[in-house]
């Protein structure tokens, strides 16, 4: 059995980074540790510095202040490039070429022997049931088949470190079952690192932990057991402009609201409980407009969990 100090080797350490375009700060983060073994989702609204993070541990861009350390990976960033995977928002791929065209050149560039490219490339384009357009031209084939193929690009050499940009945006449920299905397995087996970004809150199920991002910085490491049991069940977004009479009422049954991007919110942690009143509640004042019940938002949950830490 591996001992815990096996099971997670810090794989990188970020101190004091500063990351600039231009004279605008792209990113900063103080101080974070990455382990291997573990699957990590990254949220955060856009532009908050989820993609650049990823490029920064990527290679892509170096930071203007700060260290970054490599540990259990090789130091010489040439060599270290074979360890980590990636596929980001766009593909990284030549349309012009076939499919195998594209996967055969990906193998060769890392150093794959023949018979083990065509074995690994066969395995995976049968998991992700996209093997009938090996010889067809990648631009013909639809943006969900194209996102797979940019996935099994990655997956044909077993990086040790797996970044992710929203990559399932655009893809139907099945085929995101099939991603996701396929990277928890990967990632079990291979005791790798999986840093994936997302908006969607339910892929949030997948990961261990969360960095959340905000204007350029990283301001929450958070477990998610910790951030999902803190969060609201559902949540009821009603205009800020109530009826006196209406926001009584309902502050009678619910948690007092909270003011959330020009909305009000009100969290609801049984909603078994409330449902009733509340529709009757509705009823009696005639107001059905402008309300949305629904699950809370991945900004939400981090925005509550953050100020009941600071409480």
């Amino acid at each position: 059995m591996r001992s815990a100090s096996e099971e997670h080797k810090l794989c990188v350490q970020l101190d004091d980074i500063r990351c600039y375009y231009g004279k605008t700060l792209a990113l900063q983060i103080e101080s974070l540790s990455i382990e291997s073994n573990q699957s990590i989702a990254i949220v955060g609204e856009n532009g908050s510095g989820k993609t650049t993070f990823l490029k920064l541990l990527l290679g892509l861009l170096k930071p203007k202040h700060g260290q970054i350390s490599y540990f259990n990976l090789e130091k010489d960033p040439r060599f270290r490039r074979k360890q980590l995977g990636y596929v980001l928002h766009e593909l990284s791929l030549d349309k012009d070429l076939t499919v195998m065209e594209n996967l055969s050149l990906v193998g060769r560039l890392y150093g794959l022997k023949k018979s083990v490219l065509m074995a690994q490339t066969q395995e995976l384009m049968k998991i992700f049931e996209v093997f009938e357009f090996a010889q067809m031209n990648l631009k013909d084939l639809s943006f969900g088949n194209q996102k797979k193929i940019d996935l099994i690009r990655t997956l044909l050499y077993k990086p040790s470190l797996l970044f992710l940009d929203e990559v399932t945006v655009g893809l139907d449920v099945l085929s995101q079952a099939i991603f996701w299905r396929y990277l928890n397995a990967y990632q079990q087996e291979n005791k790798s690192t999986l840093l994936y970004i997302t908006h969607n809150f339910n892929e949030l199920k997948y990961c261990g932990r969360v960095l959340a991002f905000s204007q350029n910085q990283l301001i929450s490491d958070i477990q998610r057991s910790d951030l999902i049991k803190n969060a609201p069940l559902q949540i009821l977004e009603t205009p800020t402009d109530l009826d006196p009479k209406l926001l009584e009422a309902l502050c009678e049954i619910l948690k007092k609201p909270r003011l959330f991007q020009d909305k009000l919110i009100f969290l609801i942690d049984h909603f078994d409980e409330i449902h009733k009143p509340l529709f009757d509640i509705f009823i009696i004042h005639g107001h059905f407009d402008g309300y949305t019940l629904r699950k809370p938002s991945i900004p939400e949950m981090i925005e509550l969990y953050q100020h009941k830490e600071n409480v």
